[in-house]
């Protein structure tokens, strides 16, 4: 039985482009976002909700991230640039300052991960185990690294290593379980066109 721990420390993503949209309002109670985000159709599901909007009245429209690392997955930005547009009827930009970028944004948090793996004299490893401590204050990003690990070949503990990724976001972030899930089902809703088919990321 082999175990081992490791801690990291809090990391802020200091993209090149600082995180930013462009809304221009279309008209009819539409606008296009033009923004770096790198989740789009996360972006979109979420702005529409935030803002209680069709999702087929938003167009987004991605470009040049400008590097991200994680970080530009936040829905920030873009509803309060559309809320601008929507109130003045005229184009928004909202951009944040390499200031708000390390101030506002959201850094990855520190993580104490403990691994323990029953690993015969062969080398293969039969029982893999892990635990990780993140503490929760916002704005943070916690990622998933326990459920990240593959090995070659087959893990007689582990036949489905999905039923581990699922098995510790419940542990350490219900929430994001039930957001993926969610997620999905608006990704294949959007893609399909929506409703009435304006639905769209670009």
């Amino acid at each position: 039985m082999l175990e081992q721990s490791y801690q990291s420390s809090p990391i802020e993503h200091a993209p090149t482009e600082t995180t930013g949209c462009i809304v221009a309002p279309e008209g009819n109670d539409r606008f296009t976002c033009y923004t770096n985000t790198q989740a789009m159709f996360f972006t979109l599901d979420n702005a529409s909700i935030i803002l209680q909007m069709p999702g087929n009245k938003l167009h987004f429209v991605g470009g040049t991230v400008g590097g991200g690392f994680g970080g530009k997955v936040d829905v920030i930005v873009e509803p309060i640039a559309i809320l601008g547009a929507k109130l003045t009827g005229r184009p928004v930009s909202f951009i944040y300052s390499r200031e708000e970028e390390m101030q506002i944004s959201s850094p990855r948090a520190a993580e104490k991960i403990v691994i323990k793996d029953g690993v015969m004299k062969d080398g293969r490893i039969v029982a893999p185990q892990g635990h990780r401590a993140t503490p929760m204050p916002a704005p943070i990003r916690a990622t998933r690294p326990m459920a990240r690990r593959r090995a070659p070949g087959t893990i007689p503990a582990l036949h489905d290593p999905e039923c581990l990724d699922r098995h510790l976001l419940r542990l350490h972030q219900p929430h994001a379980l039930l957001g993926h899930a969610r997620l999905r089902r608006h990704h294949r809703r959007f893609r399909a066109g929506g409703a009435d088919g304006q639905a769209r990321a670009g």
